[in-house]
């Protein structure tokens, strides 16, 4: 599946995991019970992550990250209009 096409099977249920494979590295998303998706993130062995993405009430997600980096730690919550962005945001930050 495209990238597209795995925030559309997450996002409507269709799929309880996707993996999303970049150059640098591969995203793993996987549904939890209820609302919140859960992702794992491994970049060249150099950056891994996990956290929760979790739908607002307004129909935006808020993402949150834990991401260790070989020059420390990255630790954010943000808010975002699309699992899309959601993932997207995570992939900015494991790349930084």
């Amino acid at each position: 599946m495209s990238f597209e096409e795995t925030c559309i099977a997450l996002q409507a249920g269709i799929a309880l995991e996707g993996e999303i494979r970049t150059e640098k590295g591969t995203i793993r998303v996987k549904r939890r019970i209820g609302e919140k998706l859960a992702w794992d993130v491994e970049y060249k062995g150099d950056v891994t992550g996990s956290g929760d993405i979790e739908e607002n009430e307004d129909g935006k997600y808020w993402v949150s990250f834990t991401v260790q980096k070989k020059n420390g730690v990255a630790i954010l919550v943000e808010e975002v209009n699309s699992l899309k962005d959601a993932i997207e945001r995570i992939k900015e930050v494991a790349e930084e």
